[in-house]
């Protein structure tokens, strides 16, 4: 543990590195995974439960997703949309001291995939700016960046599902050469160090994004024009001998380092917490209040026809 704390506080103190927060924190707060998206939305979108559960069960979320919003497009509503605003954009009702630990830390700025407001939620009063897709590139005003760069469900204080990458074809725009997210990408991790957390890097636009970027930096370091080669680390609960043999192979080729923390309990992101309470300490960040109690899970999306 000593040592993990060492190395990302060595990441902190260049003052180059970016947070990268996938969804781990967000389904302990009620925010559904892919999976259970996939099922809500086709439900929703197909008017009874059953409808695509090959596709998505095989995990073949994209195309599932391009299904919906299709079907919802031959109908002329906006059940797909409407779906995704009651999913991810209501208000928040349940905090993680994760997100405020992470918030106080000397960061650069952050960048998550995810739809939901959490990350939002506790930027707010602290001197950073909320950029989200499409608008990633737009880099004028003060304070630390926030980037949404799947976009925000939630935006001025209202639930709003458009502007959302989730199918196929949202990807292929975002992601495609010149796509956005995909230019956003090489611009940022190719000047900063970055520190994954709570996510497992299964995207495979994102993962493949890496990839590119990773091949780029070599070559780039490899003929002597780059000083100083970027670090990516990933910071996670230490697995099991099998399951860090498995995914070492997977994680190496994306130019990815594995930092580990120690799981406390049954609470998967206990140890994490934990984690990061000693990173303040070393980073000389004073600790927050403890968080309220709050009831569990986000608003109950009603009224989505």
């Amino acid at each position: 543990m000593d040592d993990s704390i060492k190395q990302v506080a060595g990441l902190l103190k260049s003052r180059q590195c970016l947070a990268w927060l996938g969804s781990g924190l967000s389904e302990p707060a009620g925010y559904p995974n892919w999976k259970d998206t996939l099922h809500i939305l086709a439900e929703r979108c197909f008017d009874g439960p059953g409808h695509l559960d090959g596709a998505i069960d095989s995990e073949r979320y994209l195309e599932a997703a391009e299904e919906c919003r299709a079907k919802s497009e031959r109908d002329g509503d906006s059940r797909y949309h409407r779906t995704l605003a009651a999913l991810f954009g209501q208000r928040v009702v349940t905090r993680r001291l994760a997100y405020e630990l992470l918030i106080k830390l000397p960061f650069t700025g952050y960048i998550t995939t995810n739809y939901d407001p959490l990350l939002q939620y506790e930027a707010q009063g602290r001197d950073c700016r909320l950029l989200s897709y499409p608008g990633l590139l737009a880099e004028s005003g003060d304070g630390k960046p926030v980037y949404y760069i799947h976009g925000c469900a939630r935006r001025e204080e209202s639930p709003n599902g458009d502007n959302l990458v989730l199918a196929q074809s949202e990807y292929d725009e975002a992601y495609e050469d010149p796509g956005i997210v995909r230019a956003f990408l090489m611009q940022k991790l190719a000047s900063s160090h970055v520190l994954f957390i709570a996510t497992e890097l299964k995207d495979p636009q994102v993962r493949e994004a890496l990839k590119r970027l990773s091949r780029a930096i070599r070559q780039i370091g490899n003929a002597g024009q780059l000083a100083g080669r970027p670090r990516y680390c990933l910071l996670r609960a230490a697995p099991n001998r099998e399951v860090a043999e498995r995914d070492a192979e997977f994680y190496r080729d994306l130019g990815i380092e594995e930092v580990f923390y120690f799981q406390r309990g049954d609470d998967r992101f206990s140890g994490l917490e934990d984690f990061l309470e000693r990173l303040c300490r070393e980073a000389d960040v004073p600790l927050p209040a403890p968080i309220p109690t709050v009831k569990s899970g986000i608003e109950a999306p009603l009224g989505v026809q």
